[in-house]
């Protein structure tokens, strides 16, 4: 993977994956945090403006990055494979009005795009929040792995 980090006056103002426009920013930050060895390169500035730029200082993404790294560390071993299929229960039993706008959002995810790796990427919300609410879903028999 190739992970890209814009600064602009010492503050992060964009950031990607493999040059995806699918997962945000900060997002792109939290996930290169994961990644246990690799090398970089310093470019010279880049001028070039993003939609969805946004403004933080490194210590910001590094301290609440660290924080949910280790979270979903912790939660990780209960998640299954990135490449596992999900898919909505069927019959589908609990009732979808006890589900909040976040994980009803998450469900449908999980119905468009089926994957793990595809829900996580394409949840505006942080992969620790879209981790802890697919395993809601998964004990509370709104979804299985096919």
């Amino acid at each position: 993977d190739v992970g890209k980090i814009f600064l602009r006056k010492g503050n992060i103002f964009y950031a990607t994956v493999n040059d995806s426009e699918e997962v945000p920013p900060v997002k792109a930050c939290y996930r290169m945090l994961t990644w246990e060895n690799g090398s970089f390169d310093l470019d010279p500035p880049d001028e070039r403006t993003f939609a969805d730029e946004v403004d933080l200082t490194v210590a910001e993404v590094l301290m609440e990055g660290m924080r949910q790294l280790d979270e979903f560390n912790r939660l990780k071993q209960s998640l299954p494979a990135m490449t596992a299929r999900l898919a909505l229960k069927q019959p589908l039993i609990p009732p979808l009005r006890d589900l909040s706008h976040d994980e009803i959002d998450v469900l449908q995810m999980v119905h468009n795009y089926g994957t793990v790796a595809q829900v996580l990427n394409k949840s505006m919300a942080t992969d620790l929040q879209t981790t802890n609410i697919l395993l809601k879903l998964l004990k509370s028999n709104y979804i299985e792995t096919r």
